[in-house]
């Protein structure tokens, strides 16, 4: 189960406003990158990803990554 920070919200609220100003579906998805994990721009979530929604914002996430979105330096996502 992923949870997802009040700051990680605001930051996650500002990168799919803006994204949507150019693909009105367009998502993050949080998947496993090669060392860690990555926040990518998306429209539309692979099979068997959970769906965690907020106010202006949606996030994928792959199955088997469980923690809390939050924030890093320069307003980086990060699971802890």
């Amino acid at each position: 189960m992923v949870e997802v920070s009040e700051r990680a919200a605001e930051v996650l609220r500002r990168s799919v406003g803006a994204a949507r100003r150019f693909e009105a579906e367009a998502g993050i998805r949080a998947c496993r990158g090669s060392s860690t994990i990555d926040f990518i721009l998306a429209t539309a979530p692979e099979p068997g990803d959970a769906t965690v929604e907020g106010d202006g914002w949606t996030l994928w996430v792959e199955t088997g990554l469980d923690g809390t979105v939050d924030v890093g330096d320069h307003d980086r996502l990060v699971i802890r």
